[in-house]
């Protein structure tokens, strides 16, 4: 894969990991900010996105990975899950891909404007037996590779609806990215689709654009930075639908 310009490939990543930093949810934006920007195919933009998000994963897991014990088998299980997400997408039509893809971002800006479904729910414990850690995971793992998404969207109301406590759930969707995207990467590479050295920068401006939103979070109005993740996600769905509309 080439990449015809690499500075909106740049502001891209930064962007979205500014994104994922401040507010949890960006990383979905990546694959259709790729096609749009850079005009990859869908598949093309998934494979990219999917090895980029190995970075912030790879962060996390060196800052926070010695404090999870218990949830490892949740972690683990995500593997097996994302392979067969992987290989199911390799048989997806392009256009039902968009859709797909296009789906995920409004029920995204759906979920993010309805906060009160992120908490935990009363008289509902948090995850604790080793069946539900693996089927939670592997669901993750299978769901998030077949939208091209890191793993927070998909994992945080997994665990929330079941109770678990926020800043757990936040730290889990954090880590889970690295399982999910090497295992998705392995797959792409075996099939000479893994585009690894756009995929490794994009992945380190990740890591700097987490640290960015990380920061300014906690001093920009949470109401702010939502309802301007909002716009983007239906713009950008938008956007999908009136090319897939208009092909």
């Amino acid at each position: 894969m080439i990449v015809s310009d690499p500075i909106p490939l740049m502001v891209l990543a930064t962007v979205v990991g500014f994104l994922i930093g401040a507010t949890g949810i960006g990383g979905v934006l990546l694959p259709p900010g790729l096609m749009q920007l850079q005009g990859l195919a869908v598949h093309d933009a998934m494979a990219l996105a999917m090895f980029a998000f190995a970075g912030p994963g790879l962060f996390a897991w060196l800052r926070h990975g010695s404090r999870v014990v218990t949830d490892r088998w949740l972690l683990f299980a995500a593997v097996p899950g994302a392979l067969v997400g992987a290989l199911a997408l390799a048989f997806v039509a392009e256009t039902l891909a968009i859709a797909l893809l296009a789906s995920v971002l409004v029920l995204s800006a759906i979920r993010l404007l309805h906060p009160s479904i992120h908490r935990p729910r009363a008289g509902r414990s948090a995850v604790s037996r080793s069946s539900t850690h693996a089927a939670t995971g592997m669901l993750t793992g299978f769901c998030s590779a077949l939208t091209a998404t890191s793993g927070p969207l998909v994992l945080l109301p997994l665990l929330l609806w079941q109770g678990a406590a926020l800043p757990s759930a936040i730290l889990l969707g954090q880590l889970i990215q690295l399982p999910i995207s090497l295992a998705v990467t392995s797959v792409h590479t075996l099939n000479g689709e893994a585009p690894l050295g756009a995929g490794l920068v994009m992945g380190l401006l990740l890591i700097s654009g987490t640290m960015a939103g990380q920061y300014f979070a906690q001093r920009l109005p949470s109401r702010l930075l939502s309802g301007t993740v909002c716009l983007l996600l239906l713009g950008t769905a938008g956007a999908m639908l009136w090319r897939l509309s208009s092909s």
